[in-house]
């Protein structure tokens, strides 16, 4: 029957990181995944950063000048990673259906959609006050990673929640909720286009970027309390993913931000009444949001500690430390424009100065373990999940 896999006790193979025989493999072997879709969490995180740095310019001394650096950084992170993953796929036989066929590469593709809308929203925010001839340049380029990323990370989240209703994919992981997440950035990246668009295509776009809303929510929401009731109740979270405590606090911060540019973008086309509704709505929900994602917070935070401790090696799913920092930071933004709580601002800030340490841990760590141990990139290994 559906979903009769999902809460069994028996050890079962763990997606990204998570495997025994790969956990064990980790604390002995440099070799690193080849250039796929795990390795973008990076560019999501860069992409993320470069944004709110521009958000909180005002707030962060050189944070202007750093989300100029950030966005080159993310769209060469994405062109290169693309381009190194398309190179291998014309090369090596069956590693394109290798990323397809693997549930624990298969989910990381949801990273792909987010960096692609990462990149996107970072574009038409950080590039059109950087270079304002570029303006129009910026939010074509944006509508069209929108329009990729959207499309993928529906792909993803439908053809994921396939597998899991019709086949046994094992124990419950956190993992799981990369492929479903990434329709509420869309939801958010929608509801920012919506507000540079009129007539139809505004009205267009905001049904979609509601529909991603919706689909995205409840995906998770079903994912995520499946995965938390398995590591509280049925089997721990392993210390060697221990970053993956934060993963669920995406959907988190991204669904209150996706919830205040709907509501925004809509405006008066809603009506008094239905607008002044809506954001008490909104806003409502983002404060309850807040008050839970502190629980979820120092979970992560307390497995993360125990991970360092243990001496967890260096996945790129260390990126996972990034993307969730980065949208707490963008929900904080967000619900503090739509309540006019200047302590929400503040926790923004704090929250995105949070973001800039993890971002340069977790680079630091890729470059100091692809300088150690690249040989497998640099041999042509086949994929396998970190």
């Amino acid at each position: 029957m559906p979903f009769r896999g999902l809460l069994r006790r028996r050890a079962a193979r763990q997606p990204w990181s998570m495997q025994p025989t790969t956990l064990a493999r980790a604390a002995t072997a440099p070799d690193l995944p080849q250039a796929g879709p795990q390795w973008f969490g990076s560019v999501m995180g860069t992409g993320i950063l470069a944004t709110l740095l521009h958000l909180h310019r005002e707030m962060l001394p050189g944070a202007e000048i750093a989300s100029r650096v950030l966005l080159v950084v993310a769209a060469a992170l994405l062109i290169g990673l693309s381009a190194a993953f398309a190179r291998r796929c014309r090369t090596v036989p069956g590693a394109f259906g290798a990323t397809v066929r693997d549930v624990g590469v298969a989910v990381t593709w949801g990273l792909v959609a987010m960096g692609v809308l990462g990149v996107g929203s970072a574009t038409a925010v950080v590039l059109p006050a950087w270079v304002p001839g570029l303006t129009g340049f910026a939010w074509g380029v944006d509508l069209v990673l929108w329009v990729v990323g959207t499309t993928l990370g529906l792909v993803t989240a439908v053809g994921f929640l396939s597998v899991l209703v019709r086949h046994d994919i094992g124990a419950p992981t956190l993992t799981w909720g990369l492929a479903v997440v990434p329709p509420v950035v869309s939801a958010t990246s929608g509801a920012a286009l919506a507000m540079r668009t009129d007539g139809a295509w505004r009205a267009g776009l905001l049904v979609a970027a509601a529909l991603c809303f919706t689909i995205g929510l409840l995906l998770a929401g079903v994912i995520f309390a499946v995965g938390y009731h398995h590591h509280w109740r049925v089997a721990p979270l392993l210390p060697a993913a221990a970053t993956t405590a934060w993963i669920p606090l995406g959907v988190v911060g991204q669904s209150t931000a996706a919830a205040q540019g709907l509501v925004t973008a809509a405006g008066g086309g809603l009506g008094p009444w239905t607008g002044e509704t809506l954001r008490m709505v909104a806003n409502a929900y983002g404060l309850a949001l807040v008050a839970f994602g502190a629980v979820l917070v120092g979970w992560a935070a307390l497995h993360t500690v125990r991970g360092f401790r243990a001496g967890m090696a260096f996945s790129p799913s260390w990126w996972g430390l990034v993307f969730p920092f980065g949208t707490l930071s963008l929900g904080a933004y967000t619900l503090a424009g739509g309540t006019g709580l200047e302590v929400l601002r503040g926790l923004a800030v704090v929250v995105c100065v949070a973001l800039v340490g993890t971002w340069t841990l977790c680079a630091l760590a890729t470059g100091h373990a692809l300088l150690r141990g690249g040989r497998g990139i640099a041999r042509g290994a086949a994929v396998e999940a970190c």
